[in-house]
This record gives structure tokens, sequence and C-alpha cells, in this order.
């Protein structure tokens, strides 16, 4: 597949649709049923109902509790919004699923949803092959959450459809009216999609469709506790300390060093996951972020600036891998632009790229990496532990 590289940042052509094109959209189905057969040998396998149960763990219980009880029955529930809980729990009924079965399902339609919308963006406005981000994206530490019923990769579906419309160079009404649809549906299932309100510094106005959704939000924390801002007061019910993004880089950097031995695993996998895996992601973003800038992909730019800055807003980087999931794709468009532009000029004299080679080791070796991790905390995960 052809590359476009910096020179090429100009839009060729504006797609129109949302999905990829069609030998695309099969490589990704490819790529994530191999994926998942993947996941299930290193989870242990065995019948598929149980292996599918198996990942209702965490958090799932309270998007459980939040459909059949509604927050009223605990308060502290307020912290979720609920709109994942009431699209798993609808899907249930409908279909001869459990709330959890039904859960996962949406999860990983939503990941071949996401990873559509993703190829065809990142072909449409940076020229890389798509397939290729999707891939990296699969890689990534905490992807597993795919499999499990938690609202992560719903949100990844629908803030990639959002910047897919916001970056495009002219919509018609019926794909402004579907972006609308997006944002108002946005904060009903994580809040950080409010993050994109940012954008209203680029005038994108669409953006103000994200307030009535979270409106509806304050109203249902208001109907329950009598105080429209309780999902933020309940946070310390979870365990977080307060803090701010300050205090919580400072926890996490302030844990690098030393790290511990491999040999002591439970102090190294929380070691992974407190301190080493959420800075290097952190520069990882930051680096991102920087190039996104460059390259004047503004929306995108600010988009990860806002969200970064909403997510990791805690005392405690407890879940930040999971929240980065959204994000961590944009990491591969630089590698990738980078070899794109290598690749579009005239060949050296030696006749090998040692540059192209490191780029592509660098992805290489980050792709690795990150699926090495994604493995061992899956694993984790679906025994009970936590995993991000």
């Amino acid at each position: 597949m052809a590359y476009r590289g910096a020179g090429g940042a100009v839009i060729a052509e504006a797609r129109r649709g949302l999905a990829a094109a069609p030998a695309d959209l099969w490589s990704i189905l490819a790529m994530t049923a191999a994926w998942v057969m993947l996941l299930y040998a290193v989870t242990g396998g065995g019948a598929i109902t149980p292996w599918v149960e198996g990942w209702g763990r965490w958090d799932a219980h309270l998007y459980l509790r939040i459909w059949q009880q509604g927050y009223g029955a605990d308060p502290a529930l307020t912290a979720f919004p609920p709109g994942f809980a009431w699209l798993s729990g609808a899907l249930s009924n409908v279909l001869p699923l459990s709330f959890f079965g039904a859960g996962s399902v949406i999860s990983l339609v939503s990941l071949v949803m996401a990873g559509s919308v993703l190829a065809a963006m990142v072909k449409r406005d940076f020229g890389v092959p798509g397939t290729w981000v999707f891939a990296f994206w699969l890689c990534g530490p905490a992807t597993y959450f795919a499999l499990a019923p938690y609202s992560d990769l719903l949100f990844c579906a629908l803030l990639f459809s959002a910047w897919y419309w916001l970056t495009a160079p002219a919509l018609t009404r019926s794909e402004q009216l579907l972006l609308i649809a997006v944002l108002l549906a946005l904060p009903l299932v994580r809040m950080t999609g409010l993050a994109l309100l940012v954008l209203l510094l680029l005038r994108r106005w669409q953006t103000l469709a994200l307030l009535p959704g979270f409106g509806v939000f304050l109203w249902l924390n208001h109907q329950t506790t009598g105080n429209a801002f309780h999902f933020i007061a309940v946070q310390s019910q979870f365990l977080m300390p307060d803090g701010h993004v300050l205090d919580g880089l400072r926890r996490a950097s302030n844990g690098l060093l030393p790290a511990p031995p491999v040999e002591s695993t439970v102090p190294f996998l929380q070691w992974l996951q407190l301190n080493a895996v959420p800075m290097a992601q952190l520069l990882l973003l930051a680096l991102t972020a920087g190039w996104l800038a460059w390259r004047r992909h503004g929306v995108l730019a600010l988009s990860l600036i806002a969200i970064v800055l909403m997510s990791h807003n805690q005392g405690f980087w407890r879940s930040v891998v999971r929240y980065n999931l959204v994000l961590w794709p944009l990491v591969a468009l630089p590698i990738l632009d980078w070899i794109g532009l290598r690749l579009n000029r005239p060949l050296a004299r030696a006749g090998f790229r040692h540059d192209i080679l490191l780029a592509a080791a660098a992805l290489g070796a980050l792709m690795m990496l990150g699926l090495l991790l994604e493995l061992r905390f899956a694993a984790v995960f679906h025994r009970g532990g936590w995993g991000f």
C-alpha cells in the first residue's frame, strides 16, 4: 500500500463513508480474529461461555448494578456514566446473552468499528496504511479491554467517528447530523468526551453538542443525590486519593527508581502498571502531540492534549494506561510517516536505507513490547487480578 509523505498531507480525496476500504476491512477482521485466538490461548481457553464471563471483572460489576438497580441503589455508581450499562443491558434482553456477554460483544464490535474508522481517517489525512495503525493498536498494553464489558472501546468508536468528521474537509447534512448524534452520546459513555470542547478554539462549533448529553448526566446525579456534581465527590469511595495531574506525575515518577526485580512478580507488575508504563506512554504521547502540532493537525493535537490532561488529573495513576487506549494508535503515525517519507525519496547510492530500518525496528519494538505487556496483564485480569 503506497504512502503519501509530509508533502501529501494536503488531502487528495475526501472519503465519505465511515467504513474502511473493503480490503482494509477484511484485513482488520482477520487481524482481530487472530488476536482474539491469541488472547483466548494465553488466558486459559476452555469452554467459550465461562471464558467470556471471565472478562466480567471489577468495573463490569458496577455497570451491571447500574443496569439492574439504577443509581439509586448506590449513589457511588454515579462515578460511571450510564450509556454503556444501558446498551449492554438492552442487548442482553434482546439476544440470548448475559449482561457480561452482551458487554463483551459490544466491546469487540466497537473495536472493529473503531479500527475501520481509524484506518479510513489516517489513510485520508496522513497517507499511511490504516491497517498498520490498527495492528499497532491491537498490540497496545491495554487493548485486551476490547474483550471485557467495559465502556472504553465504545468510547473509542464514538471518538474516532467524531475525529473522522471533525477533520473532514467538508460534510454533507447527513454527516453533520451523525456527528451531532455521536457528540451527544459521548459524555453518556465516558466523561472524557468533554475534552473535545477544547476544539471550540478551532471553531469546531459542533462540539457544543456535547453539552446536552452532559446535562442529562448532571440531571441523573441531581435526581439521585441532590448534587449534580456528585460523580466528582464520589471518587474517594473508589480508593482514589485527592490530587491533580502534577500529584499523579510526581507519584508515578518517584516510583520509577529503583525498579523491583523481575523475580518479585507482584511488586514488578505493580511497578509496570503504576510507574513504568504510565510514564513511558506519557512521554510518547507528548512527542506525538508535538508532531501533530508541527504537522498542523490541530484537531488531533488539541484533542490528545486535552484528553491526557483530563484523564491524568488524579493523584494516583491507577488506570491511566487503559485511559490512554483511545490515544495509543496515534503514537504510530510519526514513525509510519517517517518511513513513508524515506520510501518516497530516490534510493541512496548504496541502495540501502538505514534510517528506514531503524524506524521500522522502533515500531516493531514498540509493538512487541506492548503485546508482551498486553498478554501478561490480560492473563492477570482474566484471573481476577487488577490489570489497568
